[in-house]
């Protein structure tokens, strides 16, 4: 499955810049899909799956614009997220995560000279190269977030407002 086709969505159309990508209880038994020539969207929503997803590509950045990834409402099941392509950020934006949810990136994050918040009471893991000037704002509120990357070309501030973060690797 190929997130950049639309066979891959319900009502036939591919989420384009201006729209935000919904993952919800529609899907049922697949658990990742590759993000095909790269996924551009306004933002990322999280509800209700009931299974944990994975966005993967190797080469292909998944870009997400204003209104990031919002988890708030992944309450039942296991509705954890994880996107394992590269991440290129095309405005400032929040990654908001709900109690109990985890929410990985583990590809590269780029998130050029646009602010990342870092917000909810889940858990955020980025665990891949941080590159970009923009601030890293974390606002957790109860939640941690995990900063495991390795040789980041990063030149933004880094800003604890509430919660946890947990800094490791080699730069």
């Amino acid at each position: 499955t190929k997130l950049s086709t639309g066979s891959s969505w319900v009502g036939g159309s591919a989420p384009t810049a201006s729209q935000n990508a919904l993952f919800d209880s529609t899907i049922q038994s697949s658990t990742s899909a590759n993000n095909g020539n790269g996924l551009t969207v306004k933002g990322i929503i999280v509800t209700n799956t009931g299974t944990a997803f994975t966005i993967k590509g190797s080469a292909n950045a998944t870009t997400i614009g204003a209104n990031g990834i919002n988890m708030t409402s992944a309450a039942n099941g296991n509705n954890d997220f994880t996107i394992t392509s590269p991440v290129s950020l095309s405005a400032s934006q929040t990654f908001n995560v709900a109690t109990g949810r985890t929410l990985t990136i583990s590809g590269n994050i780029d998130n050029g000279n646009f602010d990342l918040t870092a917000k909810g009471a889940g858990d955020i893991i980025l665990n891949k190269a941080l590159t970009g000037s923009g601030n890293l704002i974390l606002e957790d509120n109860g939640g941690t977030t995990t900063l495991t990357a390795t040789n980041s070309i990063y030149t933004g501030n880094v800003t604890v407002v509430n919660g946890t973060a947990v800094v490791t690797g080699n730069e």
